[in-house]
């Protein structure tokens, strides 16, 4: 439904992001014990206000703490999940999974502040044999490193070999199709955004911006640019296979 370019159902993204559909199959699926707390915990301004807190597992009991205070023990069925309301206060929200009674795992949340800088992260390996995409995650973090989930900078990224970078839009963009530089084939974030999915420039959806490259034919090195106005710049650089 408009403003929505693709489907919100589903477990991962467009963008490579996974959702929160992705860990409730885990719960289902998988005989390794899981915890995941679905919501983040910066919800600063709505302090005493209760906040829907669903946990998915496959434990038989879950334990869920908001600044080492328990606030309840439950007993969980099989293909369920627990559900707490939670009078929201910033600090660390944890939930503890038991099995037989014995912990076996637990899955937090830590409301982060304000953002510090940017990180950008590869996804995958890739081969400079004019085909490979090379795919990337920004996200914002703050002065401890953790990420911060509602973050939405507005963030540019370019491209290049060596200190050199590559703009990826207009004539830039066109040069780079015959395989001699490196280019950005496009980024993504909030699938109800209309930008043109090629722009080097997207806005965060959720604390991230997924970038898709391609690097040029026989290019061992790439460095990969993010610049915002508020956090200044950061760069990696990746080696191709």
């Amino acid at each position: 439904m408009w403003p929505a370019i693709s489907s919100k159902s589903g477990a991962i993204d467009m963008f490579l992001n996974k959702k929160a559909a992705f860990y409730l199959n885990q719960s289902y699926w998988l005989d390794k014990p899981i915890v995941h707390i679905v919501p983040h915990w910066n919800f600063g301004g709505l302090e005493g206000k209760e906040i829907f807190v669903p946990v998915y597992t496959n434990c038989d009991e879950l334990e869920l703490f908001l600044n080492g205070k328990s606030l309840g023990r439950k007993q969980i069925e099989k293909y369920s999940w627990g559900e707490w309301k939670v009078p929201y206060n910033s600090g660390e929200l944890l939930c503890v999974g038991y099995k037989d009674g014995k912990k076996v795992c637990e899955d937090k949340r830590v409301t982060t502040g304000a953002p510090a800088r940017l990180k950008l992260t590869p996804l995958n390996e890739f081969k400079a044999n004019g085909r490979d995409i090379a795919l990337f995650t920004c996200e914002c973090v703050n002065e401890n490193g953790n990420v911060v989930p509602d973050a939405a900078e507005f963030v540019t990224f370019s491209v290049s070999t060596e200190d050199d970078a590559v703009s990826a839009v207009n004539e830039e963009f066109v040069k780079a199709q015959v395989g001699d530089k490196p280019y950005i084939v496009g980024t993504g974030s909030d699938n109800t955004d209309h930008a043109n999915i090629k722009n080097s420039s997207r806005q965060m959806y959720m604390g991230k911006i997924t970038v898709a490259v391609k690097p040029a034919k026989e290019q061992k090195t790439l460095i990969l640019t993010a610049h915002s106005n508020n956090l200044g710049y950061t760069k990696i650089t990746v080696e191709s296979e």
